[in-house]
This record gives C-alpha cells, structure tokens and sequence, in this order.
C-alpha cells in the first residue's frame, strides 16, 4: 500500500488543497483574535477589534463544516452571533468572551490535530 502523502492525498480527496489553505489561515485568525483578547485582558474592545472577531469567525464558519470541522464550524458561528448581539459599550467580558475562548480552543485543537495528522 503507497503511504499516503500531501501529493497522492490531493489525488485522492480534491477537498485537500481547500482544506490545507484553510489551516493555514486558521492559525493566522487566531493569532489575530488573541492579540485582541490579550490588550487589556479582553476589556475594553471597541468597535473595530469586534468587526475583526466577527470577521474572523465568519470566514471560518462559512468553510469549517464543510471541511469536516463541525464543532469549530458552530463554535464560530455561535462566536459571530454574540459579538454580534453584545451592545456597544458592552467591555466584552460577559458570554461573547467566553465563547470566543472556546473557539480559539477549538482552532488551536485542530491545527494540533493537523500537526499529529
């Protein structure tokens, strides 16, 4: 049996190249979203860092169930809803925090899934 490898593996599962560039970029939107989490504790975030969350969540929302990530597929979209609904002014330490926590666990879990893979 041929191992399998990044090359035969594209051969054999045309979703690989979509998925390997969606990991990459995983790691990248959570290092974006905790550096917003880490300035002041994940107090005080205003307006612009909550558009980047949201952006965030929603580009990996709109791709992870399909690539077979559902649990990082519905934590995003649960992360996109609660920024959504905080209200302005809220310092985002309530439920939005919490499951935005949550889904960088998740991130980080699956790009460490990968590594193993």
């Amino acid at each position: 049996m041929t191992p399998l490898t990044p090359e035969n593996q594209a051969q054999d599962d045309p979703l690989a190249p979509i998925r390997r560039s969606f990991l990459g970029h995983l790691g990248d939107r959570c290092l974006a979203i905790d550096a917003i989490l880490e300035r002041d504790g994940g107090r005080g975030i205003g307006r612009e860092e909550r558009e980047v969350i949201i952006h965030h969540a929603h580009r990996t929302a709109g791709l992870a169930a399909s690539l077979g990530f559902e649990t990082l597929g519905r934590l995003a979209s649960a992360v996109e809803s609660a920024w959504t609904r905080t209200p302005p002014g809220d310092d985002g330490t309530g439920p939005a925090l919490e499951v935005t926590l949550r889904f960088l666990d998740e991130i980080e879990r699956v790009l460490d899934e990968d590594l193993v893979a």
